[in-house]
Formats: C-alpha cells, sequence, structure tokens
C-alpha cells in the first residue's frame, strides 16, 4: 500500500502499478478501435496497412505492459503460485490470469471504475 506524503489515506496500488493498469485498459480499447478504422479505410489499402501497423504495434506494448504488470503484482504481494481458472478447472500463470482478464474479455473495462481503481 501507498500513503501519499500530503494525506493519510492509503491506496491499494501505487501510482505506478495503476498507470500501467491504465495504459493497458485503454491500448485495449484501441484495438477494437483500429479495427473499425481499418474497415473504414476500405479500398485504400496505404492506410488500412498503417491501421494495421499501429495495431500490432500496441498489441506488443499490451504485451510488454501485461509483463510489467505482472512482475510489479507479485513483487508486491509476494505471490508465486498460480491462479485456478474456475470455469475449466486449469492452471494459469499471472500473466495469463492477468491477459485474460485484462484483454480476453470485451467488457473488461467497464468491471473497474477508473476513477477509484475499484470494480463498478
Amino acid at each position: 500500500m501507498t500513503t501519499a506524503p500530503h494525506a493519510s489515506r492509503t491506496y491499494p496500488l501505487d501510482n505506478l502499478t495503476y498507470d500501467l493498469l491504465t495504459i493497458i485498459q485503454e491500448k485495449s480499447q484501441a484495438l477494437e478501435a483500429y479495427d473499425k478504422y481499418q474497415h473504414d479505410a476500405g479500398s485504400d489499402e496505404t492506410i488500412g496497412q498503417l491501421f494495421q501497423q499501429i495495431r500490432q504495434q500496441d498489441e506488443q506494448a499490451i504485451g510488454q505492459l501485461v509483463q510489467h504488470l505482472a512482475r510489479r503484482l507479485s513483487q508486491s504481494s509476494g505471490a508465486s503460485s498460480p491462479s485456478s481458472d474456475q470455469s475449466s478447472g486449469t492452471v494459469l500463470s499471472e500473466e495469463e490470469t492477468l491477459t485474460g482478464h485484462v484483454l480476453g474479455e470485451e467488457s473488461a473495462s467497464s468491471d473497474l471504475d477508473t476513477a477509484s481503481g475499484t470494480p463498478a
């Protein structure tokens, strides 16, 4: 937990971890937008390819961000045990769990109140 220097409130996430979550969420939303933009480009292959290239760059950035987020969360919690996927009974790594929850669901961004960082 982090305590702000000028306030007595504590927060469950430090600023950098929250920033990583926010960027992952924003870039994940952008991936959907790029698909629409690429469709809108229609027969303009140059612009369509540009949108595809930007989308791929964001996908790579999301992957890196998720790795750093997983590292930060495992360091802060000291947890190194894998998570269990209740629906399939399979065991997921921490990164797979984060990826599934952040990137695998279209409505993942609506499940988090971005102002408070708490479930909606």
